[in-house]
């Protein structure tokens, strides 16, 4: 009854090829949409993933952390990462191999600074739209050992502020805390040095995700790598020492002071970067 008005709608002045044509174009052009429909359901979406070349190393209160610059995206459909890996290889004669725990996902702002904004692996990325994440990857069986020095440090200066603030002080005083704390900063250093890791050599780190991906039917899961070579000079540990008692002095200054004065973590940043191509495999 519609069809029959909407022939009767047409003016009669048409001729009649036009119309049998305009029907046919109307519904191959329904045909076309409905294959495309199908032709996109059963295209599974797949992960984009590309590690930069901007990467440093920076020692955190909890572990000895490589900040690494990665660029995803969702190709076809969106595609949910639902765990992140990662591994570090000291490559050469002596070859050695570190799991790393990828502990948080920031974000760099324009300023320079990193906002963290989720300690999960679990992100969503809508199709065709780039995210710039920075995952926090943290050496897995030494991080320990430097978070119990960081605390151990922060407790045995507020045991000696307690010790020294006091009405009276003389000059005898005052260097007998110079050489506690000085002996205590001295011990911290050398205990964090003995938990990092690093030292001079080439290096390979590999980041994996793990992603799910729905297709018209099912849904599967597909893992993506992709790897950054670099290498370390000869100067990194000394390096690292220096910051390490430059943060731990001024540390100290604070909470004698009672400042909340910024301290800058001790970072140090490879030479040589060069990315590598990665392997898709299921």
């Amino acid at each position: 009854m519609a069809i029959e008005q909407e022939i009767s709608n047409i003016p009669r002045w048409m001729p009649s090829w036009i119309i049998v044509v305009s029907i046919v174009l109307s519904f191959l052009l329904t045909i076309l949409k409905i294959f495309e429909s199908i032709s996109k359901g059963l295209k599974r979406g797949t992960l984009d993933f590309r590690i930069t070349s901007e990467l440093f190393l920076r020692i955190l209160e909890n572990g000895e952390c490589f900040y690494t610059h990665c660029i995803l995206v969702g190709r076809n459909q969106g595609v949910l990462i639902e765990e992140a890996t990662a591994e570090l290889t000291l490559t050469g004669n002596a070859n050695k191999t570190f799991d790393l725990d990828i502990i948080v996902q920031a974000e760099k702002t324009k300023d320079g600074s990193y906002n963290l904004f989720s300690n999960s692996p679990l992100a969503f990325l809508p199709e065709e739209r780039p995210e710039r994440i920075t995952y926090l990857c943290c050496f897995k069986n030494y991080c320990e050992n430097i978070k119990k020095a960081y605390t151990s440090f922060n407790d045995q200066i507020y045991k000696l502020k307690e010790k020294y603030i006091i009405p009276s002080q003389d000059e005898d005083t005052a260097k007998d805390l110079i050489i506690e704390l000085d002996s205590i900063i001295k011990t911290t250093c050398e205990s964090g040095m003995e938990a990092i890791q690093i030292e001079p050599g080439k290096y390979k780190l590999t980041i994996s995700l793990t992603y799910s991906r729905k297709g018209f039917l099912w849904e599967s899961k597909k893992t993506v790598k992709r790897s950054v070579m670099f290498s370390f000079d000869n100067e990194v540990r000394d390096s690292l020492r220096c910051q390490i008692k430059d943060a731990l002095s001024q540390t100290a200054k604070n909470i004698f002071t009672d400042n909340t004065t910024i301290i800058r973590a001790p970072q140090y940043t490879p030479i040589n970067v060069k990315i590598c191509d990665g392997k898709k495999k299921k």
